[in-house]
């Protein structure tokens, strides 16, 4: 019996009057290859806020 976990992000939308990018992350268990969990995140990309990833670095793009 092996389980795997899995993480992707399967779906992209631009959304909203702003053109707001909202990801979608999908958390995929599977046990011998057959999934057998999954679970769901979303999270939305302002234009005009600043970003902070992982390692701690801060970005910022102007909004048009």
């Amino acid at each position: 019996m092996a389980l795997t976990k899995e993480v992707v992000t399967d779906k992209v939308e631009v959304v909203g009057e702003h053109k707001h990018v909202q990801c979608r992350e999908a958390t995929i268990v599977k046990e011998d290859g057959v999934e057998v969990g999954r679970s769901v995140k979303r999270h939305v990309l302002h234009a005009s806020r600043m970003h902070t990833d992982e390692d701690g670095v801060i970005t910022h793009t102007d909004r048009d």
